[in-house]
């Protein structure tokens, strides 16, 4: 009886760490989650909890986050208490009708609903994490995003940019390099009812990405891991006359475009790559000791310009400082037959 109940209180520690690596998250949100928590890799994370729902096409604003509250509500009445996934807003960009200024009307209800959605939470004492909402049939969301993003900023409520990761054309940065193919996120629109447009359709890759990203966010907020540290990676496009691309270069010719992707490794022991994006659709910080060498912009991208080096410096938005890469520029044989000198 004693070794049975040692061997019960040993494994106390492993059911508590099993219990908290895999917190409960309620996805709330419209066509999109709806849409996602049919998917496999939705289903293979069994501590989320599906309150997606399809909104179809009908003029009115607040359609969509109206019901997303009500779902809220639910969830609180019911005595969860989940981590919220708040992904929300594409029905209300398209609740619009043929007449009228609707803008202002569909702007103010979503806003007002939204605040509403997130205070509730919280006063709940729910964790509550918050999506960009990434696309639409009728409406603007640029407003409707951009309004996410300063209130969650302001009230320090932690976001993820679907809306960037989707729309760059990368994930991580909208790359200019001509790599091996993109992944595509997006199915090819069809107009299944005449008369009314047709949401956008996530490929695997899109829904993919998605979850990836809603996983590393979520670990996160509910403390199961943490980011320690990262490296870079790059993709080089030398000698434009020649449009060959290569993997992580040290050495590039000048004029050359080169696109880092960061890696962040996690406590949890996984790397992953850094996809959320601010609302400027930075991932992090990225700095040259040398511009006048390699010169790099806050999307990942360097342009070399002479030669050199230069030491290429990272910074997660949450603070944590990656490895540096040290790149030197050469300079191209001005007679153009590719070979390398350095003069």
């Amino acid at each position: 009886m004693f070794s049975l109940l040692a061997g019960v209180l040993l494994l106390l520690p492993t059911i508590r760490a099993s219990a908290q690596s895999q917190p409960q998250v309620a996805f709330i949100g419209d066509n999109l989650t709806y849409e996602w928590q049919q998917q496999a890799q939705f289903q293979a994370n069994k501590n989320w909890l599906p309150y997606g729902f399809n909104v179809p096409f009908a003029p009115g604003a607040g359609r969509g986050t109206a019901v997303a509250l009500s779902e809220l509500q639910q969830i609180i009445a019911s005595g969860q208490e989940p981590i919220i996934h708040l992904l929300v807003g594409q029905a209300d960009a398209d609740g619009q009708d043929d007449g009228g200024n609707q803008a202002a009307l569909i702007f103010a209800a979503f806003a007002t609903n939204m605040e509403k959605i997130i205070t509730t939470a919280q006063a709940a004492k729910l964790k509550i994490i918050v999506g960009t909402i990434p696309y639409s049939a009728l409406g603007n969301l640029a407003p409707l995003n951009l309004w996410l993003f300063q209130y969650c900023n302001t009230h320090g409520i932690p976001m993820i940019n679907y809306s960037f990761a989707l729309n760059s054309g990368a994930g991580f940065a909208a790359s200019r390099a001509p790599v091996a193919p993109q992944p595509v996120y997006y199915n090819p629109t069809t107009n299944s009812v005449p008369g009314l447009p047709s949401l956008p359709t996530l490929t695997s890759a899109g829904y993919d990405l998605i979850t990836d990203m809603a996983e590393t966010q979520i670990g996160l907020t509910a403390g199961t891991f943490r980011l320690l540290r990262g490296y870079l990676n790059d993709v080089t496009l030398e000698d434009l006359e020649d449009a060959q691309s290569s993997l992580n270069n040290n050495t590039v010719v000048d004029a050359s475009t080169i696109q880092f992707t960061p890696y962040g490794e996690f406590s949890d022991g996984k790397t992953r790559i850094i996809n959320n994006a601010d609302q400027y659709g930075h991932v992090g910080t990225w700095t040259s000791s040398s511009p006048t060498v390699v010169y790099m912009d806050q999307f990942g991208v360097g342009t070399s310009f002479s030669k050199g080096s230069s030491n290429i410096h990272f910074v997660s938005n949450s603070g944590v400082p990656f490895n540096e890469w040290t790149m030197y520029t050469v300079v191209d044989d001005p007679s153009g037959n590719g070979s390398l000198s350095n003069y």
